[in-house]
């Protein structure tokens, strides 16, 4: 019984992790042309006001 305990946490484990890392990439919101020009804007703003 150990040993099916041994491979489920090597196997198991690092397999869970990397579908929850694939899964949250998959979803990851990109920035379109105008989001990136509004956060150098705002970059260059906060850059200027300290």
């Amino acid at each position: 019984m150990s040993e099916y305990l041994w491979v489920l946490a090597l196997v198991g484990v690092p397999a869970v992790l990397g579908a929850a890392i694939a899964f949250g990439m998959m979803f990851r919101r990109r920035l379109s042309g105008s989001d990136r020009q509004d956060s150098a804007i705002d970059r260059l703003y906060h850059d200027a006001t300290e």
